[in-house]
């Protein structure tokens, strides 16, 4: 039995209890019992002692106890149990009085040990029934005034119930979460303020007098209700030709809902609006839209897909631009560009041909027609981005000419001189002649 109850690991326990957030011992939560099945209990039993001596010194309601428990044995007997349907909570132990009428939140003493023999005769695991008891922690303390300087297992198998109720203290006992449930051991700290009186009772055990004090925490889970045949469907249509995409059908069962499928379906021409209940619906305000929650309210629906058409697009106007350029002159020119037309979505060059004329050269293009000097925003190669009609003119310089002098008597490259006495003198380089007058001989 003891390995049936820990086939489950202390991972199911850690869920459960971080559902309900056991803080503390007054913090209880009933489990819901209309949507079980079967109810289980498990009980966790705890015992320790300490010294006589440690109650003696001071009045018994000035003292209190502190005990930390680590565990991490775990038991269910389902595995199916629903995680949010729990019920946990404390058992008050009494003296004299039995259980309570729900036989879970009271025991008298003679419940606990007769509880506590049971589990230690099977090995720390006791079932009956619904019911489980394990034994969590059972140990004794030396105390030495208020330390606690050792620690170790009860053994009380020899004794009678009656000698172990007559050694147990009154006590009110407060059991707190030390450490988070996903750890593994998860720890409980368990605090005891005493009251009343010793019994002078106490348990001779090992040749020292010992008190005892018990505590118990519970934990109740189900196993829940079969689930009834379907309830509800929700079934879908394209409500139109060529409509793919469409979403299956779903059957949801009870006490589940649903969500509106977010799978939208496709038609060619047509915007998807949503999901109705009427396949004539047009309005563009439909009963369901996509992961809309559904839980069946109005039982078994049938969504038709509404549609709407979509505009035709309409193609775009193409506009244009142009670039006009202009001689600015009646002589003839040679070399024009020819006029440019061109999409307002682009940008152009100005045109890299250099136009002629007779007489005249070409500095550029100006938009305007008097201007003497080109514009360097229109220059030949140069992006015009304006993307608006525009004039361009070109712009001219007169060349300038030189006139030859020509002399009325061709030059000989020989300049001739007279010379007195009737000589002549040539400057040519080929020598001097003089004519000298000679005096002749008259006859």
């Amino acid at each position: 039995m003891k390995n049936y109850l820990k086939a489950l690991s202390a991972a199911l326990l850690t869920a459960v209890l971080c559902v309900g957030g056991v803080d503390a011992a007054t913090a209880s939560r009933r489990i819901d019992s209309t949507s079980c099945d079967t109810i289980y209990t498990n009980y966790y039993l705890f015992l320790d002692a300490n010294e006589a001596a440690f109650y003696k010194k001071d009045k018994l309601s000035n003292i209190t106890h502190v005990n930390a428990a680590d565990f991490s044995n775990n038991s269910y007997q389902i595995s199916n149990f629903d995680i949010n349907n729990v019920g946990y909570g404390q058992v008050t132990i009494n003296r004299n009085s039995g259980n309570s009428s729900d036989g879970i939140t009271s025991w008298s003493l003679y419940d606990f040990y007769d509880y506590y023999f049971d589990v230690l005769n099977h090995n720390g695991a006791y079932t009956r029934g619904t019911n489980s008891y394990i034994t969590h922690y059972n140990y004794y303390s030396y105390m030495t005034g208020t330390e606690e300087v050792g620690k170790g297992g009860l053994n009380l198998r020899n004794y009678p119930i009656r000698t172990l109720v007559n050694a147990t203290l009154d006590a009110n006992a407060t059991i707190t979460r030390q450490s988070n449930f996903l750890s593994t051991p998860f720890k409980l700290k368990i605090d005891r303020r005493y009251y009343g009186y010793l019994t002078d009772s106490p348990l001779d055990y090992n040749s020292k007098d010992y008190y005892l004090h018990p505590a118990v925490y519970y934990v109740q889970y189900c196993s829940s209700k079969p689930k009834e045949v379907k309830k509800y469907t929700v079934d879908y249509d394209g409500n139109g030709s060529n409509v793919t995409n469409v979403p299956g059908g779903e059957i949801i069962y009870d006490g589940d809902c649903t969500y509106i499928s977010r799978k939208e379906p496709k038609r060619e021409g047509y915007e998807f609006l949503g999901w109705s209940e009427n396949h004539k619906d047009t309005t563009g305000d439909p009963d369901f839209d996509p992961g809309d929650k559904y839980c069946g309210e109005k039982g078994d629906i049938y969504l038709f897909a509404i549609w709407k058409e979509k505009e035709k697009p309409v193609d775009p106007i193409e506009t244009y631009y142009h670039i006009y350029y202009r001689a600015n002159t009646s002589d003839v020119v040679y070399g024009m560009p020819n006029d440019a037309t061109v999409n307002t979505k682009e940008d152009t060059t100005i045109s890299t041909l250099v136009p002629t004329r007779a007489g005249y050269e070409f500095l550029g293009w100006n938009p305007d027609v008097l201007a003497t000097t080109p514009n360097s925003n229109y220059r030949g190669g140069s992006i015009y981005g304006d993307r608006k009609d525009i004039t361009l003119f070109a712009v001219w310089k007169e060349k300038e000419t030189t006139t030859p002098i020509i002399p009325d008597n061709p030059q000989t490259g020989i300049t001739d001189y007279l010379v007195p006495f009737g000589g002549v003198v040539g400057a040519s380089g080929l020598g001097l002649g003089v004519l000298k007058k000679k005096k002749f001989k008259q006859f």
